[in-house]
């Protein structure tokens, strides 16, 4: 399978070659339950998705899924093909790049912690490597991880839920009899991460940070940040390097 794009923004799957693996009783994560103000939105704007996909009694429920044996997950036994489903989850990793990189105007002391750098830049589809489960671990843990500038930490509960959605793989949800039939539909994973945000805007459109003016300069990292690093314009933690295997070749971003 041939990589093209940047690696930090491509699904773990992708970059791994295979789907995720799984143990033999795991639990997924089922779609997010629209708040009363955006189901009434939903009801009158597009009562078709509501059709295709129910709104739940219970908010991002746990499914236990017990498959008949463990199987080993590798690219031979299961090679991966690009579904829609990734296209979620990249633009999951997208919002996070941006999330952990803007800077509150008053604030020239925030920094990105190490270890998050470190996860979030991890994915090597070239050796197929990839431990961004560390980022997602330890976000979905409450209270588990502090990675935001302080003036946007109300996006925290926005990211923690998308990032519950996308921890394990629904690619097994076909073997599970038990789990809804809607979450092998192609948009389960666009379906559930819209509703996240759209409850998210409905509950803090109108807040502060919602329209604060951020910082004209990136965060950095704790380790990279040189002592005059405002002065002298550059930015150690620019994106990563894209991958173009057809091409044989490594290509950095414009700009």
């Amino acid at each position: 399978m041939a990589h093209q794009g940047t690696p930090g923004f491509m699904a773990r799957a992708v970059v791994v070659g295979h789907p995720l693996a799984r143990e033999q009783d795991f639990r997924l994560c089922d779609l997010p339950k629209l708040s009363d103000e955006a189901h009434k939105v939903y009801k009158s704007v597009c009562p078709e998705r509501l059709e295709r996909f129910p709104q739940p009694l219970v908010h991002q429920n746990d499914i236990l899924c017990v498959l008949d044996a463990y199987a080993e997950v590798d690219e031979e036994t299961f090679p991966c093909v690009h579904e829609l489903r990734h296209d979620a989850e990249s633009a999951f990793w997208l919002l996070v790049w941006w999330a952990v990189h803007i800077r509150s105007p008053v604030n020239n002391f925030s920094r990105i912690p190490l270890s998050v750098w470190t996860d979030l830049t991890s994915a090597n589809p070239q050796d197929k490597k990839d431990k961004r489960w560390r980022f997602l671990q330890e976000l979905t843990i409450p209270e588990g991880l502090v990675w935001l500038d302080p003036a946007y930490e109300q996006l925290e509960p926005l990211l923690q839920q998308m990032a519950k959605q996308k921890h394990k793989d629904v690619y097994w949800v076909d073997r599970v009899p038990s789990c809804p039939r809607y979450m092998v539909d192609s948009e389960f994973h666009h379906e559930a991460l819209q509703r996240l945000i759209l409850n998210f805007l409905m509950e803090y459109g109108d807040k502060t940070f919602m329209n604060l003016k951020k910082h004209s300069l990136h965060r950095k990292t704790e380790q990279l940040q040189p002592q005059n690093a405002d002065l002298s314009g550059s930015d150690p933690t620019r994106f990563p390097v894209s991958f173009d295997n057809s091409r044989g070749s490594v290509i950095e971003p414009d700009g």
